[in-house]
Formats: structure tokens, C-alpha cells, sequence
């Protein structure tokens, strides 16, 4: 009986050996979705306020773009050339940038450190 439980301690151990690979392939797996799902986002984006919609995504592990449009004739090209070539009778579109994503690990360490010890000034 000892001989049997040692066999499966061992096959147990070499199950928690093959985790890193499962984990990596669901890491692809959610990649992946999230991409697709964020394809259908800007679909449904487009077609319910008639707006084009045009995303741009990085992908730094492979050091790859993809670009997701709405239309044809909306690509990264058209609008740099629509924010940099205007006509003179032409206004400038508005441009506003957002920001969404959670801060870098050195800049969540200094604004944790800044909120651990204010600066006070005490008048004596």
C-alpha cells in the first residue's frame, strides 16, 4: 500500500509541473476574446450612433498593431490627414485623448508614498 501512494504523490507532482503551460494557453485564450469581443464592441458602437470608429491596439509581446475600423474609407492614414492637412476654408476637428488603464508600477509606488507622508508646514 505505501508503494501506491508514493506512485500517485509523484504523478501529482508532475501534473503541478504542466500548470505554467495550461495557464499561458488561457492567457492566449482570453487575449484572444477580449480582441474579438472588442471587435463586436466597436461594431455595436458604430451602428447604434452612427459614428466610424477606428482602434488602434499594441500588442508588445509580438511588437505588432491591429487596427479595427468601422469603414473602409476611416484608417490611421485619413486621420492624420485630417487632423495635419486642413484645407484654409476647413475648420480643425476636435481631438480629445482618454487615458484608460491602470498606472505603472513605479508610478502607483510614488503616489503611494506621497499619500503615506504629506508634506506639512507647520509655522512655529
Amino acid at each position: 500500500m505505501m508503494r501506491k501512494s508514493c506512485a500517485k504523490m509523484e504523478a501529482r507532482v508532475t501534473l503541478k509541473a504542466k500548470q505554467p503551460e495550461k495557464n499561458q494557453q488561457n492567457l492566449n485564450l482570453n487575449k484572444y476574446r477580449r480582441i474579438q469581443t472588442m471587435q463586436k464592441k466597436c461594431a455595436e458602437i458604430s451602428h447604434q450612433c452612427n459614428v466610424d470608429v477606428i482602434c488602434i491596439i499594441y500588442d508588445r509581446k509580438f511588437n505588432r498593431f491591429r487596427e479595427i475600423r468601422t469603414a473602409d474609407q476611416m484608417n490611421f492614414e485619413k486621420v492624420y490627414d485630417m487632423m495635419h492637412n486642413i484645407p484654409p476654408s476647413g475648420k480643425k476637428p476636435k481631438y480629445q485623448r482618454v487615458h484608460v488603464g491602470y498606472q505603472d508600477d513605479e508610478d502607483q509606488q510614488e503616489s503611494e508614498q506621497n499619500a503615506a507622508a504629506p508634506e506639512l508646514e507647520l509655522e512655529l
